[in-house]
């Protein structure tokens, strides 16, 4: 009697089993996405609301149909807790390519931060304009504060 007592309040539990969908290894900004989403047992909708954008952006994000918009990586970094992707290389092109994703600027937005023409930023991460040397000081002070 006594041991059917103890059997009977036993509670077994066990982990349930990854949905197909779920990324396992990501590679892909949506699948990074996905991954922390399943992992905290989110909705597509609970999440949209946190990014303010439409649940239709988070499964196109997710399905590798459309990529989030500059202005949204740094909520998505801080979502992930983590920069999903590595910087390039170590050229001033690469750097500040990489500064200006994770800080979501635009080339307009980080040209009126710096004092610099916007197309100036944009030829230099393409590689088609060498920046003058007063360009570079300021480009070098904000991949300071960024990187």
């Amino acid at each position: 009697m006594t041991l059917r007592c103890i059997f009977a309040n036993l509670k077994f539990t066990a982990q349930r089993p990854l949905p197909d969908t779920y990324p396992v290894e990501p590679k892909t900004i949506g699948e990074h996405i996905r991954k922390k989403r399943m992992d905290l047992q989110m909705t597509q909708k609970a999440l949209s609301k946190q990014f303010i954008v439409s649940e239709n952006s988070i499964t196109y994000w997710e399905l590798g149909r459309s990529q989030p918009l500059l202005q949204f990586y740094p909520r998505i970094i801080a979502f992930l807790g983590y920069i999903p992707f590595e910087k390039k290389g170590d050229t001033l092109r690469d750097q500040l390519h990489y500064a200006r994703i994770i800080t979501g600027l635009s080339y307009k937005k980080l040209g009126k931060r710096l004092g610099v023409c916007w197309d100036t930023l944009r030829y230099l991460e393409q590689g088609k304009r060498v920046p003058t040397e007063e360009t570079v000081q300021k480009i070098k002070m904000f991949l300071e504060e960024v990187l």
